[in-house]
């Protein structure tokens, strides 16, 4: 049994050997893939633009004018005239005070005034005939006794004393009909400046004090201004500027500064002047504090920036001088070093390492390691890598606007 088992395990051997050789023999060299065709990249060359170092800084918007509307008289709240929130024109009339009391004193002080007018001119015809008395007695050539010429000139002199009576009784009456007058004015409450209002503070028919209740508020949207701190290294570095001669100080020429809304990646606002710089440094921050105006004309009837809005604030730092500004979409990043993939004479790609300055809008500004005549790869950037053949092709040039 053992010797049928062991020529079985030899025969199944001897057939499989010529089996396995078979593949071996018939194996054949794969065939070498045709060379890579370059791959297609656009390129451009970095442009040579005066720029001007700068600093940006968190500000707030804050109303030039702002005011809280009281009233000037005392009396109970008659009539509201706005709407809260609503946007107005200096002078509109915003609310009305019960004005019965005050018309009644108005007419009493004209009432006064209109008398003691009378009185002086009574006054006036009574010393014109006292004096012709005493003129006719004093000159009677047929003798005049001092009894008759005392009366005439006690008559003339009383005459006199009444009218500077009565004129003085007239100005004071004038002076309480002009204040009657106001008191009636101040009835009829008008905004004192143009903005937005804010919302209603009392409803009609509640007691409102003089100087005392606030009705609502105002707050002019346009200007604008904006307050922003610098930190006191930006500060002296600025400072040691000045003394160098190199910038002027804000205090002596017209500075501006530009200003982006939280949603916009460009300084839309541009060209604002700084107005007010503080006379301190906060010892709490260490900051000092700077204001600048900023135009704020109403958009499809809404103004862009808000009292109280956060609002990015770019300074300027030194002069403009010419620098190297490369597109931000070309540069990459390995691990801290930044660097571009650029095309050289073969049209092969080399990798550039840069040292690199501030942004300028979509540009970097370059410090080290580019010329304006590199063409530097914008697209394709993914199909590269160093060495490798490209197909540069330059930048489109873009569509024309309607």
């Amino acid at each position: 049994m053992l010797m049928i088992c062991r020529r079985t395990t030899i025969i199944s051997l001897l057939f499989a050997v010529p089996a396995l050789a078979i593949p071996l023999g018939c194996s054949r060299p794969k065939p070498e893939l045709p060379p890579a065709k370059p791959a297609d990249v656009t390129v451009e060359s970095p442009i040579l633009k005066s720029v001007t170092e700068y600093e940006d800084f968190t500000g707030r918007a804050e109303a030039v004018n702002s005011v809280d509307v009281r009233a000037r008289v005392t009396g109970y709240l008659k009539q509201i005239h706005f709407k809260d929130g609503e946007d107005v024109e200096q002078g509109k009339v915003l609310m009305e005070i019960d004005s019965v009391l005050y018309e009644a004193e108005r007419d009493r002080a004209e009432s006064t005034l209109a008398g003691a007018k009378a009185h002086v001119e009574q006054e006036k015809v009574e010393l014109i005939r006292a004096q012709k008395d005493f003129d006719r007695l004093s000159k009677s050539s047929t003798g005049t006794s001092s009894n008759e010429l005392d009366k005439a000139t006690a008559d003339r002199d009383k005459a006199r004393s009444s009218i500077v009576a009565f004129e003085s009784a007239a100005k004071v009456a004038a002076a309480q009909l002009k204040i009657a007058q106001q008191n009636l004015e101040w009835t009829v409450i008008k905004a004192p400046i143009s903005g937005r209002l804010s919302r209603r503070a009392i409803d009609a028919g509640n007691l409102v004090k003089a100087d005392d209740t606030v009705l609502t508020s105002i707050v002019s949207l346009d200007p604008i201004a904006v307050n922003f701190d610098i930190d006191d290294r930006t500060m002296l570095r600025v400072r040691r500027l000045i003394q160098k001669g190199e910038v002027k100080s804000a205090r002596e020429a017209i500075t501006f500064v530009d200003i982006a809304l939280p949603d916009e990646e460009a300084f839309a606002f541009r060209k604002n002047k700084i107005d007010f710089l503080d006379n301190r440094l906060d010892a709490g921050t260490g900051t000092l504090r700077m204001r600048a105006v900023v135009a704020n004309p109403p958009s499809h009837k809404s103004h862009l920036i808000s009292p109280g809005q956060f609002v990015r604030v770019r300074l300027p730092i030194g002069e403009p001088h010419d620098s190297v500004l490369v597109p931000e979409e070309a540069i990459g990043t390995n691990q801290d070093q930044k660097f571009v993939y650029v095309v050289n004479d073969k049209d092969e790609v080399e990798e550039r390492r840069l040292k690199l300055g501030q942004q300028h809008e979509q540009y970097r500004e370059v410090l080290t390691g580019l010329t304006v005549n590199d063409r530097v790869i914008t697209k394709g950037l993914q199909r590269v890598r160093p060495k490798a053949k490209v197909n540069p092709q330059p930048k489109p040039a873009p569509a024309p606007t309607a």
